[in-house]
C-alpha cells in the first residue's frame, strides 16, 4: 500500500513537471495513470489529488467541462484533515474559478479564490496560496478595475514565490 501511494505521488509530481515543460500529452497519460493507481489505493485524499492533476491537464487542453466535472467530484467529497485532501480541495476551488469564463460569474469566482487562499494558508500550501492570490488579481480585481487590490494581491503572490523559492512561478 505504501509503495502504491509513493508511486502515485511520484506520478502526480512527474505529470505536473511534464506539463510545466509543455509536454502535455505525456503529462495527460501520466495523470490518467496516477488516477488509476490512486483509485486502487482507496485513499480518498490521494484520489482527489490525482483527479485534480488530471483536471489541470484537461484544462490546459481546453477541456473545461471535463476539468470542471473532476473539480466538482473532489469538492463533493467530505473534507478530510489530511494534507493531500486539503491540497486537492484548494486545486478544485482554483479550477472551478478558472472554468468560470463568463463575466457574470466574477462574484462567484472571487468567493472560490478566497476560499482557496484561506484553505491554502491553513494547510501551509504555498503554491495554492500563490496561485489563488494571482488568480484573484488577474481574474477578479483587474476586470473590475480595482488596480490597487490587483497589485497588492500579485505583490503578495510574488512575495510567497520568492520566500518559498518557487522560481518557476515568480
Amino acid at each position: 500500500m505504501a509503495e502504491n501511494l509513493a508511486e502515485t505521488v511520484e506520478q502526480i509530481e512527474k505529470s505536473q513537471s511534464l506539463e510545466l515543460q509543455g509536454k502535455i500529452s505525456a503529462a495527460f497519460a501520466l495523470a490518467q495513470s496516477a488516477l488509476e493507481a490512486a483509485l486502487e489505493t482507496g485513499q480518498p485524499g490521494m484520489v482527489s489529488r490525482a483527479r485534480m492533476r488530471l483536471a489541470a491537464v484537461h484544462y490546459r487542453l481546453g477541456h473545461d467541462e471535463q476539468a470542471r466535472c473532476l473539480a466538482e467530484q473532489v469538492l463533493g467529497q467530505p473534507p478530510l484533515p489530511d494534507t493531500p485532501s486539503a491540497i486537492a480541495r484548494v486545486e478544485a476551488l482554483l479550477m472551478l474559478g478558472m472554468c468560470l469564463d463568463c463575466p457574470d460569474y466574477v462574484g462567484g469566482r472571487e468567493e472560490l479564490y478566497h476560499q482557496a487562499i484561506d484553505l491554502s494558508r491553513q494547510a501551509g500550501y504555498c503554491l495554492g496560496l500563490l496561485r489563488g492570490l494571482h488568480n484573484l488579481a488577474a481574474g477578479v480585481y483587474l476586470p473590475r478595475g480595482q488596480f490597487d487590490l490587483a497589485l497588492a494581491a500579485d505583490a503578495e503572490a510574488l512575495h510567497v514565490a520568492r520566500s518559498q523559492d518557487l522560481k518557476d512561478y515568480a
